[in-house]
């Protein structure tokens, strides 16, 4: 196996669906917390 295979196998890793399903989730509960804590303090 070459090198340019080994890192291509790593690379595509990257782009499985699972990953990319666990990557966006946390991008999404980045930006909801980042919402949360610009509101909740008009809230109170």
């Amino acid at each position: 196996m070459s090198r340019q295979e080994k890192e291509g196998q790593s690379f595509m890793n990257f782009y499985d669906k699972k990953v990319r399903r666990i990557i966006s989730i946390i991008i999404m509960v980045v930006i909801v917390a980042m919402i949360a804590t610009m509101v909740i303090p008009y809230l109170m």
